[in-house]
């Protein structure tokens, strides 16, 4: 049986109130200014003077510096503020505010393809519930506010936008269609070179859509047509199996030269004890997502304390312990609870780069903006009722309080954005409670 294409009328009620809360959470974090990397990025805008003719338009958006691309995309995307610096930061925000929500609602529109590819009931609701959970979250207003960090929103909307390609062309492979194997492909050789362009970890879209497609879709949908599994068995190798070792055994190589060579002299860490830090950072963010609040660290964590070995300090070999026993029962639990094991297992995939052998600055709230995509998804199925045995919704006895509960964790949500992005409105109180906040930062002491 096909999925569903009609889209029942409370979907989109629940989304619209979805993006409007949204703005409404965001809304007094625009009166903000600039900060930190923000003025070694932006300045390009007007480094050869206003970009208004095609020579300082070219110059500019081949000025980046960043990854071996220079991240173009994301450069480009700053002219939709300004052609020339200085320039006001509302506008800047604000673009970044509505990108956020058009990537919550590209989320929406994947995990309610991916519902209804698996057949699970309520899909739609589910998927905006997730969704909701996602954009109101305050983890990620250190992201959208924090303007020079639209180059780690871009990739996730580029991933987004591969694996909605990826899950309609593969739904047409199910249902006969050849050329869907071809679709599917495409979105993702399409949506990995805008990604890349936009920031290196757009690098990982073939990776995270490997992982849905053994867990979720491969299961609950096998291409039964001999010649659309042919094609598609060919194409997944070509786009997903190889992109996805490729990146393994690249970022193993580095991993290898920099036990063996060392990395660079301006870090104040080897690389196994990078590794080790990583192992508590992660944690840490799992802590924020699982355990929202309105104010963090911030963006200052140049003093986050080291791991020099699996007992210093003693929380190192408890969170090592503790990743490898998620991603062990989620391996093992693939079968039985697949929707859980996706989302653990997305998450750390999309940490894979920025947060292992790759010598970059050890700690980043913006980091977890793509691995935190599906991390909801699972209780938003639950809340949904999805997993009910009674077809009836209504006679489940849980439905009032899986009702309640689903509106509580969206207010306390939207509320804890509100606060946190009201602290981002307000320049001097930020800086203040970072500097309580990080009292061994210089960054945070000398902001």
């Amino acid at each position: 049986m096909p999925p569903r294409t009609t889209i029942p009328f409370s979907f989109s009620v629940a989304l619209v109130a979805t993006l409007a809360l949204t703005w409404f959470s965001y809304a007094p974090g625009l009166a903000g200014g600039f900060l930190f990397d923000d003025f070694a990025n932006l300045p390009a805008i007007g480094a050869s003077g206003p970009v208004d003719n095609p020579a300082t338009f070219w110059r500019y958006v081949s000025s980046g510096t960043a990854d071996p691309t220079g991240r173009p995309i994301a450069l480009l995307s700053f002219l939709i503020d300004a052609n020339n610096w200085p320039a006001a930061p509302y506008s800047f925000k604000r673009t970044s505010v509505l990108l956020h929500m058009l990537n919550g609602m590209l989320l929406t529109w994947l995990l309610l393809k991916l519902g209804r590819s698996t057949r699970v009931q309520r899909a739609e609701m589910a998927a905006v519930l997730a969704a909701a959970l996602w954009l109101l979250h305050p983890l990620l207003v250190s992201t959208t506010l924090y303007v020079v960090q639209r180059e780690a929103m871009l990739p996730g909307t580029f991933i987004l936008l591969g694996l909605i390609g990826f899950v309609a062309g593969r739904q047409m492979a199910f249902d006969g269609q050849r050329r869907g194997a071809w679709i599917a492909g495409a979105s993702i050789a399409t949506g990995t070179t805008l990604g890349i362009l936009s920031k290196a970890n757009g690098a990982l879209l073939p990776l995270l859509a490997w992982l849905i497609e053994v867990i979720l879709l491969a299961p609950n949908a096998p291409i039964t047509n001999p010649r659309c599994a042919r094609i598609y068995r060919r194409m997944r190798w070509l786009t997903l199996s190889l992109p996805s070792l490729i990146l393994i055994g690249y970022l193993c190589k580095r991993g290898l030269a920099g036990f063996i060579y060392g990395i660079d002299d301006i870090r104040p860490w080897s690389l196994g004890e990078r590794l080790l830090t990583e192992a508590r950072i992660v944690v840490e963010y799992l802590g924020l997502l699982w355990l929202p609040r309105p104010y963090t660290a911030g963006l200052f964590n140049d003093a986050y304390p080291i791991s020099t070995s699996l007992l210093s300090p003693g929380t190192t070999l408890p969170c090592i312990l503790l990743i490898a026993g998620l991603i062990g029962t989620a391996v093992a639990l693939r079968k039985r609870h697949p929707f859980l094991a996706v989302a653990v297992l997305f998450f750390f995939a999309a940490h894979v780069m920025e947060s292992s052998v790759l010598p970059l600055e050890l700690y980043f709230e913006h980091r977890n903006y793509v691995p935190a995509m599906l991390m909801f998804w699972p209780i938003a199925l639950w809340l949904a009722g999805s997993f009910s045995r009674n077809d009836d919704v209504s006679r489940d006895d849980s439905r009032k309080l899986r009702v309640a509960l689903s509106f509580g964790l969206v207010a306390l949500l939207a509320t804890l954005s509100w606060l946190r992005a009201d602290l981002w409105g307000h320049p001097q109180e930020q800086a203040l409670i970072w500097a309580y906040k990080n009292p061994d930062s210089p960054r945070a002491q000398a902001f």
